[in-house]
């Protein structure tokens, strides 16, 4: 990864992708809820998978 590219993913264009997909994605959240419990299943842990909110 460039110095270039590395730029084009910053937080404030992370936000902007985050809410652009939440309109245009039907279960965006939800897709990412699934991902985080198998997460969660896989490692064997009873832990809450903490998201960050955007």
């Amino acid at each position: 990864m460039t110095k270039d590219s590395a730029a084009k993913f910053d937080s404030a264009r992370a936000g902007e992708y985050a809410r652009q997909s939440r309109i245009g994605l039907a279960g965006y959240d939800a897709c990412h809820d699934l991902s985080a419990c198998m997460l969660a299943a896989a490692l064997g842990r009873k832990q809450t998978i903490h998201r960050r909110p955007f």
